[in-house]
């Protein structure tokens, strides 16, 4: 944004340097992006994005008032007195203006203020007004627009004057578009309106887009004798809205979608009025209608506790203090007990809590003026969380075992939910998703987790990849607002073929390597636990009517994993369906853990056990079993059959003979081959 320093000081009797006063505008403001020295004038450029809640900057008597109470000088804001200031018609007038408080939209219009000239004579600007203009970008073109120009970067308020001899029936009305009505704007280009947009109209169609631009029906030309001059302030969120969908910015509309203040129209208005009168021989021949819809202008009171800023910022500040420094931008204030009650001016509808005064009193008083102070603190660390520690140390440990961590997207859409046959399961729906595939929260780390191994497959082509997540999952919970957000553990292994052993030839080879896969994937689900120092975990039987049936899971290659009695997972193979969807092989398999059992059952250290100083016997025994009968169990019945067993080890299989490895051990002296013996006979009866 430009601004000229002849403006400025029209409002701020100031001699510092055009630097000086971009030095402070940088400092406590925002950014001063270049100083350029334009004939007579001085052009400051601003950067006005960090201004967007402060909307009476965009203007100079806003950035007047800045600089005022950066350099502690009184400003002279003329808006009070423009507001006091009668306007009596001239004369009796024939020139008839038709507008009712209902004509005018309550829910989009907050204040309509209008008036009617006549006897004007259209024509150039003064010479200092056109190159005020031109040295702020803004090309002059007669002086009714350029005065409605210039008053809106003097005051901050956007005008237009409408030819009041194209109005039909001389009347106005602020309402919403009808559906399917369409208007041509200033710029010559037909714009189709929406019921939600807010223009002006006559009594017959749209003569501009409130609060936007004008209607090419109504425009001031050459042979314009008599206007209707308006000032008004529109709903911003209405304003941008519009603005947005019609993809149609102006000077007009950037202001209105940061909340004018609403004491603003009527003393803008009446500025316009005596420019109109001075330099286009306008008379005035209507009173100003004035059509409010708000019950106050000025934001509420504020009261700050005295203590609470100095404490706030750090720095002694007496309440005189303090009161002196609001003063200077226009706040007032009155001691009330131990309090200062703060009445905010009306264009400063961005001060509505005691934080927001605090920022006001250092930044006015110099925030270099703050003393650098270390925060206070007594040395001692936090508390540890054991939660995020539990899942840095799981992390960990998987990194050990060769995995990759991947982090998704917690969104999903409805084609991997398809795809993927969680369809039917309910998943929490963002009200404003992103994208289509971003509609949902996930309920299950499986689609993009294979999603990410098969992107991988492809640009890799390795065939020995595992990755794993551990995030949050979202499931809905049945008549409360929040959803159960657990962390779980998922992982997945793609194997070498060279992993498995045995015969790879066709038939009986190929069972042969997927059960040893299956037994290695098992072993590395086994190894984690056993880091963690988690004890009496068990794999029980998986079916479809099990307590964690998972559609990622094969049917028959599939476990539950259990800590005594608490359910903590699921382990096994890639369902068949899932490989056919995500065209991936077959030697995949997974595991699904519910991180938070696994933490709760885990220990920092393992408990101590001595070093036997007596050596084992080993002992290797096939069993024949029969169908259904499983291995897990068979070595609990083991293990229970004698106190001297240490442990029992599945090594081989072959159809339905199973070879046990068993270990006996006495802690304190040698076993003979008579107690051996006698074992083993209890363990085969």
């Amino acid at each position: 944004m430009l601004l000229s320093l002849n403006l400025i000081r029209k409002f701020v009797d100031i001699d510092a340097s055009p630097q000086e006063i971009a030095d402070k505008i940088t400092l406590s403001l925002t950014e001063v992006e270049k100083i350029e020295k334009k004939g007579n004038d001085t052009v400051i450029e601003i950067e006005n994005k960090a201004l967007t809640h402060r909307p009476d900057c965009f203007s100079h008597l806003g950035i007047a008032r800045e600089i005022g109470a950066f350099f502690n000088k009184k400003v002279h804001d003329p808006l009070q007195e423009l507001a006091g200031k009668p306007i009596q018609p001239e004369v009796a007038s024939q020139f008839k203006l038709h507008i009712e408080p209902q004509d005018v939209n309550k829910d989009h219009c907050r204040r309509y203020c209008v008036a009617v000239l006549t006897n004007i004579t259209v024509g150039p600007s003064p010479k200092w007004m056109s190159e005020t203009l031109e040295n702020l970008g803004i090309r002059p073109i007669n002086n009714v627009v350029d005065i409605t120009n210039y008053v809106m970067i003097e005051l901050g308020q956007p005008l237009h004057a409408f030819d009041y001899d194209k109005v039909e029936d001389h009347a106005i009305k602020v309402r919403t578009a009808t559906a399917g009505e369409t208007m041509i704007t200033l710029d010559g280009k037909k714009r189709e309106l929406t019921r939600e947009m807010l223009v002006i109209a006559d009594s017959k169609k749209p003569i501009g887009l409130a609060g936007i631009m004008g209607g090419k029906n109504t425009e001031v030309t050459d042979k314009t004798t008599t206007i209707i001059l308006e000032a008004a302030t529109f709903e911003p969120m209405n304003n941008r809205k519009t603005s947005k969908a019609l993809r149609l910015r102006s000077e007009a509309s950037t202001r209105f979608e940061k909340n004018l203040d609403p004491a603003l129209p009527r003393p803008a208005l009446i500025r316009a009025i005596d420019l109109l009168i001075e330099y286009g021989d306008a008379k005035i021949v209507s009173d100003i209608v004035d059509v409010q819809h708000i019950n106050q202008t000025a934001p509420s009171p504020v009261l700050v506790p005295f203590n609470w800023i100095s404490s706030f910022l750090g720095k002694a500040f007496t309440p005189s203090d303090i009161q002196e420094i609001l003063n200077r931008i226009g706040i007032t204030s009155r001691r009330k007990e131990n309090n200062l009650e703060l009445t905010i001016p009306s264009w400063r509808n961005d001060l509505k809590m005691p934080a927001d005064i605090a920022e006001e009193v250092a930044r006015i008083s110099g925030y270099d003026e703050i003393p650098v102070t270390l925060p206070a603190h007594d040395g001692s660390l936090p508390p540890k969380n054991k939660d995020i520690q539990g899942r840095s140390r799981i992390k960990h440990i998987l990194q050990g075992m060769g995995f990759f961590e991947v982090i998704t997207s917690p969104f999903i859409g409805d084609e991997l939910l398809k795809k993927t046959d969680l369809a039917g399961h309910d998943h929490l729906e963002l009200q404003n998703p992103l994208t289509v595939d971003q509609k949902y929260m996930r309920r299950s780390l499986f689609p993009s987790l294979l999603t990410v191994l098969t992107n991988n497959m492809e640009r890799t082509k390795r065939e020995d990849i595992r990755i794993y997540e551990l995030n949050k999952l979202f499931v809905p919970v049945k008549d409360k607002k929040e959803p159960l957000e657990p962390y779980y553990l998922t992982g997945i292994m793609l194997w070498n073929m060279e992993h498995g052993t045995g015969n790879t030839e066709q038939g009986t080879g190929n069972k042969q390597n997927a059960s040893n896969l299956y037994r290695t994937s098992k072993g590395v689900v086994e190894s984690l636990f056993d880091q963690l120092n988690i004890s009496g975990y068990s794999f029980k039987p998986y079916s479809r009517d099990c307590d964690m049936y998972n559609p990622f899971f094969h049917p028959n290659m599939t476990a539950q994993i259990y800590i005594a009695d608490w359910p903590m997972g699921i382990f096994g193979a890639l369902h068949p369906h899932m490989q056919t969807v995500f065209a991936l092989p077959e030697n995949i398999f997974l595991f699904d853990l519910h991180v938070g059992t696994l933490i709760d059952h885990a220990k920092k250290t393992p408990s101590f056990q001595p070093i036997p100083s007596h050596p084992p016997v080993i002992e290797d025994k096939t069993i024949q079993m029969g169908k259904g009968v499983l291995a897990g169990d068979v070595i609990k019945k083991i293990t229970s059959t004698s106190p001297l067993i240490t442990s029992v080890e599945l090594v081989d299989m072959f159809e339905n003979n199973y070879t046990f490895r068993i270990t006996f051990q006495h802690p304190q002296r040698n076993l003979t081959d008579k107690e051996g013996a006698e074992i083993v006979t209890q363990i085969l009866t």
